[in-house]
């Protein structure tokens, strides 16, 4: 408080903590003559990644009881830190710098809604050890989980926009993503995860749309999107709009969503080369 501060006032100015913003991520991006790059924060060096995959596949447990097979790396019981430490330091050792795992939405939800506890941490664990031996790390997954993040998805869901045309194209889907990816970033900086080897959240492993299903299915009628536009389903060439433009507003959207809680975060997505509308 300054001396001319009141006793109260200086009370209540004590009793409000400020939040301490998350620490920022190490790899950036920026222009040189023009041209973008990576590029470290705490070196200024530029930043060449070189990566792999680190894919971990079993049997799953889903949330209603039932089996699956897939992503299991880091799924409670099955996640294994040794294992993952001597992976990733023989990464280091060979040469990489980055490393893409994928994250499992029949396994890191919890029953309450939220997260499994066990599964996060899991993934904290394995973002210190990335921290240890100087990787970089690229989340990624095909889905987003069920929980409070499907009921959400649900509401639009699945007459009119179907499959993944649900998560990309209504007003809910879009939601759904911009919450899971939010609250994901919010429980690694609550955490005290070390955020700052986090090289990317990658949206989505590979983003591409159902064309047999709603709405792209249609050939009559009209359908309204996340972007507040509405197009013609008996027309090819709104066909070919309404994914174009909704593609661009739901990857800024729900980058803009991440950077609220995780300012200095890069973003990223994966394609799946379409069977149409572009060759």
């Amino acid at each position: 408080a300054t001396p001319s501060s009141s006793p109260a006032t200086a009370v209540s100015q004590q009793s409000t903590p400020t939040k301490s913003p998350p620490p920022e991520h190490h790899i950036a991006i920026r222009l040189v003559n023009g041209v973008g790059e990576f590029y470290n924060r705490e070196t200024g060096q530029k930043f060449i990644p070189r990566g792999m995959n680190y894919v971990r596949l079993g049997q799953q447990t889903k949330m209603d009881g039932s089996s699956t097979f897939g992503h299991s790396l880091f799924d409670p019981g099955k996640y294994n830190s040794l294992q993952v430490s001597s992976a990733l330091s023989k990464m280091h050792n060979d040469g990489y710098n980055v490393v893409r795992v994928f994250l499992s939405p029949d396994t890191m939800g919890s029953a309450s809604g939220g997260f499994s506890p066990v599964y996060i941490k899991n993934i904290v664990e394995f973002l210190k050890l990335a921290k240890t031996n100087k990787m970089y790390v690229m989340f990624t997954l095909d889905w987003i989980p069920g929980g409070k993040w499907g009921e959400i998805l649900n509401v639009d869901c699945c007459d009119t926009f179907a499959l993944m045309n649900a998560n990309f194209l209504p007003p809910a889907g879009l939601k759904a993503n911009e919450i899971f990816f939010q609250d994901f970033a919010k429980e690694l900086i609550r955490l005290n995860a070390p955020i700052e080897y986090i090289w990317s959240y990658e949206l989505r492993n590979e983003m591409f749309y159902d064309m047999d299903q709603p709405p792209l299915s249609f050939t009559s009628g009209s359908v309204t999107t996340a972007n507040g536009k509405t197009y013609d389903m008996s027309s090819a060439d709104e066909k070919k709009r309404m994914i174009e433009e909704n593609n661009v507003y739901w990857l800024d959207s729900v980058r803009a969503a991440i950077l609220e809680v995780d300012p200095t975060a890069l973003v990223s997505v994966g394609f799946f080369h379409p069977q149409s509308p572009n060759r």
